[in-house]
């Protein structure tokens, strides 16, 4: 050292010694305690502890047009840009660095050694992990997880409540889209988008401008290449390799190892075997060992719950009504409550070993457990452009369909479970046209106080289960399926 005369080498050995001894807490070297708080920039030297806005935290380290909550935790080192909102209750590891106009969510958790770029948002009770880099522009939605080490590219959006693993890269432009799950060490090429509720497992290689539907699953090591599309509810084996401009249709299945080249097109619930190569420009015609199929009004599909008494429209308690919202209710205290369900069916295999309908039963607190009746539905139910009441936006009690009767009673499965019911003969008999398919009605063995309550295909959109925070990301993915063994 010029001034001292002792060997620049021997300082830190020492200052670590210190440190390790406890004998200096001014780890930055500036004359202020960093363990006891009298420093405000602990791990970055600032000797003039200048703090402009006056809130505690050293220009040095928080610009002083950032605002910071009192509530919010900063580690050692961290270094906060221009015009950047850290809210109530969130964490900042050390020697993490965030650009400028970015905002952390209330609860947000960083970790060290992170670096966020220029306005990026952070929701709140997301979690990032220890040395994760965010490009600018990112979207980290609330309740969202980064795992350690993961490299997220410029203007990627993940949803709330969407999973990212460690090590795994995010190209450009790519979405995880909410409750959807990235295992780690996955690459994902700029312009992908895995959908809300797909499953992408570790080691898992997804190209340029990919498509991993909702409710998808993609196992581990898999590659699909630029521009192939994988349908929703559709299954990926392990180390299957899928060929650029590819089609997976919804429910269709590529076994383990299975090979797909260039432009070929798997349909719906169809299925491309390991060791039988589906080549470029072929199309597959062998049936899926099962499909599964997710319930979507936006596919063709409905769901919807109606009453005896009561309107549910907030202008009148009368007539009866219901309501097309996050659940399908049965049951009732005098009065009745019954729900339908309607899936498209056109398109898939008929003749089938085995058919069933399976719902995920919400917690209901008041009364006790209802039985239920399945009916098949003989009328047309497009509530939509028909109908008497007030408005189209409910199936009024007056214009419910029609039904015959199904089966016989059956007794729910516990709350927070899958319910299956059986519908085999009801879709052989939609499938070859002996029936029109209307869908079916669930109708409730008895209405003195006595419920029970499935999730809807509208289970916690963002605009019906607002208030239902904690089960939220869960709820998107347990929407009504119907599942076929060919």
């Amino acid at each position: 050292d010029a001034v001292t005369g002792v060997q620049t080498c021997a300082l830190p050995i020492l200052w670590v010694l210190w440190i390790a001894l406890g004998l200096a807490a001014d780890v930055d070297l500036d004359g202020f305690d960093d363990a006891d708080g009298s420093d405000n920039c602990p791990g970055l030297s600032n000797p003039d502890q200048t703090d402009d806005n006056g809130d505690g935290h050293g220009d040095a380290c928080v610009d002083v047009t950032a605002t910071v909550s009192p509530t919010a935790t900063l580690g050692s080192g961290v270094d906060i840009r221009e015009g950047v909102v850290v809210d109530d209750n969130a964490s900042i590891g050390s020697n993490t660095t965030i650009g400028a106009r970015s905002r952390i969510g209330e609860a947000a958790i960083i970790g060290n050694d992170v670096v966020i770029g220029r306005r990026v948002q952070v929701g709140d009770r997301a979690d990032i992990g220890d040395d994760v880099g965010l490009a600018r522009n990112v979207q980290v939605g609330a309740d969202a997880a980064i795992g350690l080490g993961s490299a997220i590219g410029y203007a990627v959006v993940i949803e709330q409540g969407a999973s990212v693993g460690s090590g795994t890269v995010l190209g450009s432009l790519s979405r995880v889209a909410a409750a959807a799950t990235v295992d780690g060490s996955v690459v994902v090429a700029r312009s992908a988008i895995i959908d809300t509720c797909a499953v992408v497992e570790s080691g898992t290689v997804l190209g340029p401008e990919t498509g991993v539907s909702a409710f998808a699953e993609v196992g581990t090591g898999a590659r699909i290449r630029r521009g192939s599309q994988v349908g929703t509810a559709a299954v990926v084996g392990s180390n299957a390799r899928i060929g650029r401009s590819t089609d997976v249709g919804p429910g269709a299945t590529v076994q383990s190892n299975g090979t797909i080249r260039a432009n070929a097109n798997v349909p719906t619930c169809m299925q491309v075997s390991a060791g039988t190569p589906l080549l470029r420009g072929e199309t597959a015609t062998s049936v899926a060992s099962e499909c599964t199929i997710v319930l979507s009004e936006d596919q063709g599909g409905d769901d919807i719950w109606t009453t005896s008494v009561y309107a549910y429209d907030g202008v009148a308690q009368t007539p009866g009504g219901g309501s097309n919202n996050n659940f399908l209710l049965i049951g009732g205290w005098g009065d009745t409550y019954l729900s339908l369900i309607e899936f498209d069916i056109a398109g898939l295999p008929g003749g089938v070993t085995g058919a069933s309908v399976e719902l995920f039963r919400q917690t209901r607190t008041s009364g006790s457990t209802a039985n239920f009746y399945v009916d098949r539905i003989t009328g047309s139910w497009d509530y939509r452009n028909t109908g008497t009441g007030r408005d189209n936006d409910r199936l009024w009690w007056a214009n419910r369909p029609s039904t015959a009767s199904y089966s016989g009673s059956i007794t729910p499965v516990a709350a927070e479970n899958w319910q299956t019911i059986d519908v085999t003969t009801m879709y052989n008999n939609w499938s070859s046209g002996t029936w029109p398919n209307h869908g079916l009605s669930l109708r409730p063995a008895s209405v003195s106080n006595q419920w029970v309550v499935f999730e809807s295909s509208n289970a916690c959109t963002d605009d019906l289960c607002s208030n239902r925070a904690e089960r939220e990301i869960a709820d998107r993915c347990r929407v009504p399926r119907l599942v076929l063994t060919p």
